[in-house]
């Protein structure tokens, strides 16, 4: 009975080897794949911080700019005046950090926020909390509601303004910053959200097929 009882036990050996190997390589590629995420992730909100950022500091600087302000070509930035690329910079030329603690400004601070709360806990994820994050990231696109808007204006307001037809009116008469930095922000929350939720259904199914032969 002796060569009946001892083949078993070598083939649980190797059966243990076997799958303890995989975990091992199942786990130092989950984590490979985790570190390229949060990469991409911290990647994407760095373009959007960017971008929100410098459309947050040319308007915020174009209302600290009489008017009357001539570019070398003599063009004033009256109200229904097309703006020059040197207008552009003489309005970048006059934001000041400050400037953000105006009570209208709160919205922005807001925005330029939750981008830094995103990076952190997009680096401070585990296991327990994913779900969490998920959340985290689909709910951008109810604190900023006027982004899902600002999708459809987007495309239009940076033809405009590379074009040079945007005036004055354009950017301080309607809700500008909202209407281009909330889609951009949104665009990236939920490209991040959905990449977080096709994650977590792989490593559901990994689980179910590899967990029962492991325990």
């Amino acid at each position: 009975m002796s060569p009946f009882v001892a083949l078993p036990c070598r083939k649980s050996r190797r059966g243990s080897i076997f799958f303890a190997s995989h975990e091992k390589e199942t786990s130092a590629g989950s984590k490979d794949m985790n570190s390229a995420f949060q990469k991409a992730a911290v990647l994407l909100i760095a373009l959007s911080f960017s971008f929100c950022s410098f459309v947050i500091a040319f308007v915020t600087g174009l209302e600290n700019t009489p008017s009357s302000t001539r570019d070398t070509d003599g063009r004033t930035m009256g109200f229904n005046d097309r703006l020059s690329r040197e207008h552009y910079a003489m309005a970048l030329s006059n934001f000041r950090p400050q400037n953000l603690l105006r009570p209208e400004s709160v919205y922005s601070l807001l925005l330029l926020g939750m981008h830094g709360w995103g990076a952190w806990l997009i680096f401070s994820r585990s296991k327990s909390n994913s779900r969490s994050v998920r959340r985290f990231f689909l709910a951008q696109g109810f604190l900023f509601p006027l982004g899902w808007i600002g999708i459809f204006i987007l495309p239009w307001a940076i033809r405009s303004a590379i074009g040079g037809r945007l005036d004055r009116e354009g950017f301080v008469d309607v809700p500008f910053i909202a209407l281009t930095t909330h889609p951009i922000w949104i665009a990236t929350a939920m490209v991040i959200a959905f990449a977080l939720g096709r994650g977590f259904r792989q490593g559901t199914e990994a689980g179910f097929r590899y967990g029962p032969q492991m325990a």
